[in-house]
């Protein structure tokens, strides 16, 4: 074996063993481990272009990739919200690297290690789901269910537990190593063809046998999630897979769009008749589209800049409407955060991976496993938001690069290919240097809530500040802190510094409602009511529909004498619904002053 060859296959291996573990670090529980992840990926890749540097190909797929990465980093410097998107930038920049490696590293040999770790993986995490339902978080469930007054008993663990927090552990769902159960489930039906497939080709062997186990151990952990979406497009997936494998190539590809058109038909039919169960989540995630649909025309072709529909969101949601981090449907997300531009380069990417994925007649099998994976992965994500999960998107971009033809489809352009290979390294590695300091700046930031001495915080929060001068919730922090500062020492100065803080915080944010809602208490409890006024009136300009706000208003107007504006809010504020039980307690507690005053 020649010496590249032997490098390749560590290089291999490493890739290798990085995927083993990605699936056990959840990808939004573990910000730090996506870091060390996108560090260890930069090393990877730069020591394969020094390597190869004459050799290397850069593929359409990479280009369209990188064209995205790259404008999706303008889109968050040209956003009114200034200092987010680290993070979203960081994991495409990431998964960009991880889809070339694959692409150029993972050959034959390497290609079955790798899917031998993957089935590693599936069992582990299957196995663990299991115990996790019936064994491993069932003992605490139960007993916070039956012993209420636990937490009364000891209150100093109320700070680790949100009001909902009893309510949602009444559920059974299963989550396993990832952070929500719908998560999970898109894991799971996006390996199972996979699965199926290697069951097929090697049936009558223990790997053969082994596969089929692991198939029904997913089934049986989607089962146990609950997810309805995912279980949906498990069936519509599958019963393909059946019509493709019982016709032949001629007739299924004839028959195929006749029976999809006909089983859409009758879906569509028995909604509108009210002969099918209408599924709440799927209402809930038809008011999130319609409300995108109205961000979108407010900045159709730039977006509005990654990780901000969740604050633009909030201005234009309905009073029936949930609250949402995301749109849950990552092309109307992309196409929100990203504009229309953004948008069609990842389609190009999406569309010339499914193009271009190989036909191989060695690799058939594999390659139509792929196939379904990448589509399972897809129909999942126009009704949920696994892509913005690192852990889970890593495997969409893991086997499109095994799965994409290794020889056709490159850019034939040798000086090209060598100026965009120097490109990926110096703007990835800016994102990395971004991403540290962001990460550095949250970690000192949130340090600060576990310490109680003044000075201790303070230095934590400056230190945050000093690594990363655009996070707002560092600001927001300190203006919490030198208010509470204020109250105990009447201070003008801690006063003062107070209010620049919270300024500083929605200069960086304009749709930071917390922001101007502290400010407006500010204001209230100094007796500044025309400033007081402005702040609350700019908290309902960024959430218009949020019942606590209206009632927060319509006490303030109370207390000033003035009856007309108070009626005016009060009044929208029955028309509207307590969202969360945190919201109820705080609306029940203005109520309460408004009927005393």
């Amino acid at each position: 074996m020649k010496k590249k060859e032997k490098i390749d296959r560590i290089l291999a291996y490493i890739i290798c063993l990085l995927t083993f573990f990605r699936f056990f670090f959840d990808g939004i529980t573990y910000p730090g481990f996506n870091l060390i992840l996108f560090i260890s990926l930069f090393l990877l890749f730069t020591f394969i272009v020094f390597l190869k540097f004459n050799e290397l190909k850069i593929n359409y797929a990479e280009f369209f990739l990188f064209l995205f990465f790259i404008f999706s980093l303008i889109s968050s410097s040209i956003s009114e919200i200034k200092g987010t998107g680290v993070r979203y930038n960081a994991y495409i920049g990431s998964c960009l690297l991880l889809f070339f490696l694959v692409r150029n590293l993972i050959k034959n040999k390497e290609k079955e290690i790798l899917i031998n770790t993957i089935l590693l993986c599936i069992f582990v995490i299957t196995l663990y789901g299991i115990y996790q339902r019936f064994w491993g978080l069932e003992a605490t469930r139960r007993y916070l269910l039956e012993n209420k007054d636990f937490l009364n008993q000891y209150p100093e663990f109320l700070k680790y537990f949100s009001p909902t927090f009893l309510d949602r552990s009444k559920s059974n769902r299963i989550f396993s190593t990832f952070i929500y159960p719908n998560i999970y489930a898109n894991f799971l039906i996006s390996l199972m063809p996979v699965l199926f497939f290697i069951f097929l080709e090697k049936y009558r062997s223990f790997y053969g046998i082994f596969s089929i186990l692991l198939f029904f151990l997913s089934f049986l952990n989607l089962l146990l999630t609950e997810s309805v979406g995912g279980l949906l497009i498990f069936l519509f997936i599958f019963h393909i897979i059946l019509l493709q494998i019982i016709l032949d190539k001629k007739t299924f590809k004839n028959t195929l769009p006749i029976i999809l058109v006909f089983e859409f038909l009758i879906i569509f039919l028995g909604y509108k008749f009210n002969l099918l169960p209408h599924i709440h989540s799927l209402m809930d995630r038809m008011i999130y589209w319609k409300s995108s649909a109205k961000i979108i025309r407010f900045k159709p072709f730039l977006g509005v800049g990654p990780e901000n529909f969740r604050y633009y969101f909030l201005k234009f949601k309905p009073p029936e409407g949930l609250e949402t981090l995301h749109a849950h449907n990552f092309l109307i997300e992309t196409l929100i955060e990203n504009g229309m531009f953004g948008l069609i380069l990842l389609s190009l990417f999406i569309w010339n991976v499914f193009v271009k994925i190989s036909i191989d007649k060695k690799e058939k099998i594999l390659n139509i496993s792929i196939f379904y994976l990448l589509l399972s992965f897809i129909l999942h994500n126009m009704v949920d938001f696994g892509f913005y999960d690192p852990s889970l998107g890593f495997l969409f971009f893991l086997f499109a690069g095994l799965g994409i033809d290794k020889t056709k489809n490159n850019v034939d352009s040798k000086r090209l290919t060598k100026f965009l290979l120097c490109l990926i390294i110096i703007i990835t590695g800016f994102s990395i240097f971004k991403l540290i300091k962001f990460e550095n700046s949250e970690r000192y930031r949130k340090r600060c809530n576990k310490v109680f001495n003044f000075e201790e915080k303070l230095y934590l929060l400056e230190r945050a500040e000093r690594f990363y001068n655009k996070n707002f919730e560092v600001y927001f922090e300190k203006g919490n802190l030198y208010i509470n500062m204020w109250q105990l020492t009447g201070k003008e100065e801690d006063l003062k510094k107070s209010i620049l803080s919270y300024k500083k915080s929605i200069y960086l944010n304009p749709y930071f409602t917390k922001g101007y809602r502290h400010l407006a208490y500010i204001y209230e409890l100094t007796d500044n009511y025309k400033q007081a006024e402005e702040m609350y009136l700019k908290v309902l300009e960024c959430y218009p529909n949020k019942k606590l706000y209206n009632l927060e208003i319509s006490r303030f107007y109370k207390k000033i004498g003035n009856e007309e504006k108070y009626k005016i809010y009060y009044n929208k504020s029955k028309e509207l619904k307590d969202i969360t039980i945190e919201e109820k307690i705080f609306s029940d507690e203005v109520e309460k002053w408004i009927k005393l005053h």
